[in-house]
Formats: C-alpha cells, sequence, structure tokens
C-alpha cells in the first residue's frame, strides 16, 4: 500500500497524462484534473488480473454468483445496506447508465434535475437526449453546500420527470444527511418525480460521516431509485470499465432492463468481472488506507491555502479525493483564473465553469497523487500568486 511512490505513466494512453496537451495547450502541467488516481491498485486486483491472464482466450463472459455476491456483501459491510442479487444489472459505465435510464424513462422534451455545480457529463447527457435541463443550484454558504428544497418543490410543480442527484457530491465532496434524503424523498413521492443516484464515489468517505444510499432508506425511497455505483472511482479501475445499478422496484427496474438488453450493453467483460470480485471480496484494507491518505492530502490543501492563500475559499469536502477551489476574490474573470492557473502557476485543474455557470472563478483539483506531487503543486499556486502580487 505505498502512495507515496510517484509513478511514470507517460506511454500508457493514460487519458489523465496523455491528453493534457489537447485541454491545456501545452505539456507544461501538473495534470490534477480528470478523476482517476495515479495510485498503483489493490494487489489482491492486481493479482486476480494476473491470474485471469494465464488463460491466454478472452471470449464472451457472464457474471456468476460470486459476483452477484461480492456487491451484495460490500454493499451491507460498507453501507448496511441489504439488496437483493435480482436488484443489480451490470453495465459498462455509470454514464450509459445514466443515459439508458434517461431513455427509458422519459421521452423528449420532458425536463430532468441537476444539482449545479455539478458533474459536466451530467449537462451533456441531458442534452444529448433531447432532454430539458432544469437547475437546482446548491447553496453556498462560505464552501459549505447545502440544497434549495424551496427552488425544488417549484420546479418539480411544473413536471420535472427525473432528478439526477451526485451523492456524494462532485465537486463540492458533500454527504447528504438523513434529513436531506428524507425531504428529497418527501418531495419526489409527492411529485412523482424518480431519483437517478450516482453514488460513484461512495466508497471514498474522508470525514466521519457515513455515506447513506438514497434507496436504503425506505421502502418509498427503494421505489422510486436507481443506484449507480462502480468499483472504478474507488479502486482505481476505471480503465476496466466495470459498473452496475441496483432497481429494488421491479416495473422501474423492467422498463430500465429493456432498454439496456435492447442496447446489448449488460454483458461486461473479463477483466472489470475479476477485479470487482477481487476489489469487494479482498480489497477493503486498501481501500481504508486509502481513504486516510487521501484525507491527509485534503487536510494539508487546506491548509497550506489557508495560511498562505486565504483568499482562495475551500469546499468543506467530506468524501471524494477531490476538492472545489473558490478563487472569486481573486479574479473577476473566469478566462483569466484559467490562464493564470495553466500559464503561471502550470496547474492542469478542471475549469469550474465546466460545472455550470456557478462554477464562474471556481476549479477542481483532484488529490489522487503522492504528496511530493501535491506539494510541488501547493508551492507552485502560491509561488504565482507571490509573483501576481
Amino acid at each position: 500500500m505505498d502512495f507515496d511512490t510517484t509513478y511514470n505513466r507517460e506511454n500508457t494512453r493514460a487519458y489523465k497524462i496523455e491528453r493534457k496537451k489537447v485541454l491545456f495547450k501545452t505539456d507544461d502541467v501538473i495534470p490534477l484534473w480528470v478523476a482517476d488516481m495515479d495510485f498503483v491498485i489493490a494487489e489482491p486486483i492486481y493479482k486476480a488480473l494476473k491470474e485471469r491472464i494465464k488463460h491466454p482466450i478472452f471470449g464472451y463472459t457472464f457474471q456468476n454468483e460470486d459476483f452477484f455476491k461480492a456487491i451484495v456483501n460490500w454493499q451491507q459491510k460498507r453501507h448496511n445496506w441489504k439488496i437483493s442479487e435480482r436488484s443489480i444489472s451490470v453495465i459498462n459505465g455509470v454514464l450509459p447508465a445514466l443515459a439508458i435510464s434517461i431513455q427509458a424513462l422519459t421521452t423528449e422534451g420532458d425536463e430532468i434535475m441537476i444539482q449545479p455545480p455539478v458533474y459536466p457529463p451530467f449537462f451533456q447527457i441531458i442534452k444529448s437526449s433531447n432532454r430539458q435541463i432544469v437547475e437546482n443550484p446548491l447553496i453556498n454558504n462560505n464552501g459549505k453546500y447545502s440544497i434549495d428544497f424551496d427552488d425544488m418543490e417549484n420546479s418539480f410543480k411544473k413536471g420535472v420527470k427525473l432528478i439526477i442527484l451526485s451523492n456524494p457530491h462532485n465537486p463540492v465532496g458533500k454527504i447528504w444527511s438523513i434529513n436531506e434524503i428524507n425531504r428529497l424523498v418527501e418531495l419526489c413521492v409527492k411529485y412523482n418525480v424518480i431519483i437517478l443516484s450516482d453514488e460513484i464515489h461512495s466508497d471514498l468517505i474522508i470525514s466521519d460521516k457515513k455515506h447513506i444510499p438514497i434507496a436504503s432508506t425506505s421502502k418509498e425511497a427503494s421505489d422510486i431509485t436507481i443506484t449507480y455505483m462502480s468499483p472504478s472511482k474507488t479502486f482505481n479501475i476505471a480503465g476496466l470499465a466495470i459498473a452496475y445499478t441496483i432497481i429494488e422496484n421491479r416495473h422501474l427496474k423492467k422498463r430500465y432492463k429493456d432498454k439496456l438488453d435492447s442496447m446489448h450493453l449488460s454483458m461486461g467483460n473479463v477483466f472489470g468481472t475479476e477485479a470487482l470480485i477481487a476489489a469487494y471480496n479482498e480489497g477493503e484494507e486498501w481501500l481504508n488506507s486509502l481513504t486516510t491518505y487521501i484525507k491527509a492530502n485534503v487536510i494539508f490543501v487546506t491548509e497550506f491555502i489557508k495560511i498562505h492563500i486565504p483568499e482562495i475559499e475551500v469546499a468543506k469536502s467530506e468524501a471524494t479525493y477531490l476538492l472545489w477551489l473558490d478563487f472569486n476574490k481573486l479574479f473577476d474573470k473566469h478566462s483569466d483564473l484559467k490562464e493564470f492557473l495553466i500559464k503561471e502557476a502550470k496547474l492542469g485543474l478542471n475549469s469550474g465553469t465546466d460545472f455550470g455557470t456557478q462554477g464562474n472563478c471556481f476549479a477542481r483539483i483532484n488529490l489522487a497523487s503522492s504528496r511530493d506531487i501535491i506539494e510541488k503543486a501547493m508551492f507552485q499556486l502560491k509561488d504565482a500568486f507571490d509573483r501576481k502580487q
């Protein structure tokens, strides 16, 4: 469990590394943007993949009882959520599953709610499906985010069909409380709104709080919720393309599964299947060490900025390895911030405006790298601001 070693990922077709010139127009930035980690995967996963590759045939695959039991046991152990094997459907990623859900549950022109600042593909999958985006912007109170339930209800009254929830929230790192979840479910039941709950970051908890799967809170919640999960973010295996949905409501699952099967996307793949089983059965010790390391990185960055660049406001993150940074006290124009980060600080961060207009003069930084890299990034940021003064 060595998280301190910095590995060279060049020439491995690593999107995070080898696409930086396309996004930032230069190679001379520390790439702390796309959400994957610079850490070696857990040994049990690596061992399982090596064992499978000994057999030189990689034909069509399927998921057997070991696969589904691994998911059921993981949800019970990590989130105290008892689910049935029949509720699980396999797919190659959370975003395709969200897109299929939209196709299955709505028609063109229907309204779908999201809560910006939020994961950019949420905007894209709604637009590409010819549905209408309804924004329910989060309330930002000095870096602590909450849901505007009055605005939500007003929008629900006008006919919203679905809400896509980021839980925990990307990019602000918020874990939704039981009171917030109960209020959300209450409104969704009242106005017949289905919840699409993206819980891909649910195992990356860096606070004393617990992740609460929306569907685990009540029968009413379970009946109206599709939950999207994957070991990809948790165990740094996004390139193995394995994810799953959990849908306990049989009628809701049938609508989703019919559309999924019509697109022939439910087979999964050989290596993703083996990786999930190994991760969920044997990866918990590695994960606990990982979250301890990431939490230390978050604390370091938060304290460093507080001391050296207090004008930057850091969101109070409770989960994920991502941190949401507010530069509004230092910049009036987002284009100026973007140029400063790339050309002066030489940092490749996610642009805040990609997460919605609420991200003006914000940036998202990925802290899932060795402490040496994170320290280097922070000192480059400090030195750039010192020169700017």
